[in-house]
C-alpha cells in the first residue's frame, strides 16, 4: 500500500453546471418579481439628488425645508413626516392585502385626472398576478431619505420581497387642501407614479 497522498478529485462538471444554472435561475426570478412590483413605476430616475441632506429637526407642523437622512429606516419626527411615511407604507402594503384600490384617494387630483380608478385597480391586479405566490412576501421596509420643502416632499422608499431582495423607489408628495397626497413623479405618465432608482 502506497503512503503517497491522493490528489483531490475534480468536481463533477455536471454538478457544477447544475448549481450554476440553479443560481442563475434564482437571480433571474428575483429580477422578474421586482419587475412585477414596479408596474406602477416609471423609468429609472436620473436626476442628481444633490448633496446628502442632514437631519434638521424641524418643529412639528413646519412646512419649511426639512431634510432627513438618518439611520435606516427614518423614524418620523413630526406630523408631516408621519403622514408621508404612512402613505409610503400603504403604497406597498395594500397590494398584498388585496386593498390596492383603497389607495386611490391618497393620490393627487392631477394623478386621478390621468389614471381612472378602473385603470388604477387593473394595474394593481396585474402587479399582484405578476408576483404570483410571492405576493405575500411584499412589504414596506421604511424611508431611506425624506425631504420636505414648502408643501412638497420627496422620499426614497424601500420595499422588499421578504428573504429575497430589496428595491428602492423615488416618491413625491404634495399638500392638497391641507392633506398630504402622493403626487406623480415628474415625467411620469398614465398610472405610473414613482421612479425606480438604479441599483
Amino acid at each position: 500500500m502506497s503512503d503517497e497522498p491522493q490528489a483531490p478529485s475534480a468536481p463533477d462538471p455536471l454538478t457544477t453546471r447544475g448549481e450554476l444554472i440553479a443560481a442563475a435561475a434564482l437571480v433571474l426570478g428575483a429580477f422578474a418579481l421586482i419587475g412585477g412590483i414596479l408596474l406602477f413605476v416609471g423609468p429609472t430616475g436620473t436626476d442628481d439628488p444633490g448633496p446628502s441632506p442632514t437631519l434638521s429637526g424641524a418643529p412639528s407642523g413646519s412646512l419649511s425645508a426639512t431634510a432627513t437622512q438618518a439611520a435606516f429606516p427614518i423614524v418620523p419626527q413630526n406630523p408631516d413626516e408621519q403622514a408621508i411615511n404612512e402613505l409610503a407604507r400603504l403604497s406597498i402594503d395594500l397590494l398584498p392585502l388585496g386593498q390596492w384600490p383603497d389607495l386611490y384617494d391618497d393620490f393627487t387630483t392631477e394623478f386621478q385626472d390621468r389614471c381612472t380608478l378602473e385603470e388604477f385597480t387593473q394595474a394593481g391586479v396585474d402587479a399582484a398576478e405578476g408576483l404570483e405566490e410571492n405576493l405575500s412576501l411584499l412589504a414596506f421596509k421604511g424611508l431611506r431619505e425624506l425631504n420636505i420643502t414648502d408643501g412638497s416632499a420627496r422620499a426614497v422608499v424601500v420595499g422588499e420581497l421578504r428573504g429575497q431582495s430589496e428595491y428602492e423607489i423615488e416618491a413625491f408628495f404634495v399638500l392638497e387642501n391641507g392633506v398630504w397626497k402622493i403626487s406623480p413623479a415628474p415625467g411620469s405618465t398614465g398610472c405610473s407614479s414613482f421612479n425606480r432608482l438604479a441599483a
